[in-house]
C-alpha cells in the first residue's frame, strides 16, 4: 500500500533523515522554505519528479517510523507494568 505525501511532507521527511552533502540538501531546503513560507502553492514536475528520485535514492521511503501510542494506550502500559511489579506471596494459599 503506497501512502500519499504532499509535497512538503516529502521535503520535511527528505531533508531530517537523508544523509545528503550541504550543496545536495541546498536545492531541496530552498524548495522547503519557500513552500512553507507561502511563496509558493506546490512544485513543478520536474521538481517533483527530482524530489522523488533523491527520496528513494537515499533510502528514506524504506524507513519504518515506530508507531504512536495514544496517552490512553501508554496508561494502560504502565498500570499493567505496575500489577506486574507487585509482589507475589510465596506459598498458594491455606485451607
Amino acid at each position: 500500500m503506497r501512502l500519499l505525501r504532499s509535497d512538503r511532507d516529502t521535503l520535511r521527511l527528505l531533508l531530517e533523515f537523508a544523509k545528503m552533502p550541504s550543496d545536495e540538501a541546498a536545492p531541496f531546503k530552498q524548495m522547503y522554505d519557500e513552500l512553507v513560507g507561502g511563496g509558493r502553492a506546490d512544485l513543478t514536475d520536474a521538481e517533483r519528479v527530482s524530489v522523488q528520485s533523491a527520496f528513494e535514492r537515499h533510502g528514506v521511503a524504506n524507513l519504518q517510523y515506530p508507531s504512536r501510542k495514544t496517552s490512553y494506550q501508554r496508561a494502560q502500559d504502565r498500570a499493567a507494568a505496575a500489577f506486574d511489579a507487585m509482589p507475589r506471596p510465596k506459598h498458594p494459599p491455606g485451607k
